[in-house]
């Protein structure tokens, strides 16, 4: 089979994805299909078919928070080497840590399969309001206060052997503890909680 025949055998394989995970806030719920989900059924199909997908070029850059990226992957037929097709795709990720490229690259990826395989997940970005996710942004950009300052003050003593409040401090390219947004906080509790 050459690739197009292929990807069109896959097409009539995998008519649509249940979608296995879910988001609630505030009054908004929705479930949504998962990278993971997505590489789980794609990975299998994949390698049934003897077809081979791989990143050949990978540009990302960070503004703030957000990460953009920009992909090429390159699906290749494993009979035939010499026939290839390049598929492009982007992604965002918002993260306040070092998470953002990965989350950018999951979510390019993601939506690279749907497409490619024409595969229907009802998970329209237009679901989720702009209001919302202007709220999100502010809330998670909004300094701590003093409970949680005193918090994560007290998470850093309980493991003052391994972890100081220095150590945030510039994990997060600030001053102080109390320079700490919400969405930062978050992510250095948990940090914190995992260092044994």
């Amino acid at each position: 089979m050459n690739i197009y025949e292929k990807i069109n055998t896959i097409m009539s394989e995998v008519k649509s994805l249940q979608k296995d995970g879910k988001v609630a806030y505030g009054n908004t719920k929705y479930n949504y299909l998962s990278e993971a989900k997505t590489t789980e059924i794609f990975r299998e199909k994949l390698i049934k078919h003897k077809l081979v997908l791989l990143p050949i070029k990978v540009t990302d850059e960070k503004d703030g928070q957000i990460t953009k990226g920009h992909y090429i992957y390159r699906l290749i037929n494993a009979e035939k080497p010499e026939e290839y097709i390049d598929l492009e795709t982007t992604g965002q990720g918002h993260d306040s840590a070092d998470k953002g490229s990965g989350k950018a690259s999951s979510y390019a990826y993601k939506y690279l399969m749907w497409r490619t395989f024409a595969i229907p997940s009802n998970d329209d970005p237009d679901q989720v309001s702009s209001d919302e996710i202007k709220e999100q942004h502010e809330l998670a950009n909004k300094k701590i206060d003093s409970i949680k300052l005193k918090a994560i003050e007290q998470a850093i003593d309980a493991k003052k052997e391994k972890i100081t409040a220095d150590m945030i401090c510039t994990h997060y390219k600030i001053k102080t503890l109390s320079n700490l947004n919400l969405e930062q906080w978050t992510d250095a509790m948990k940090r914190i909680e995992k260092v044994k």
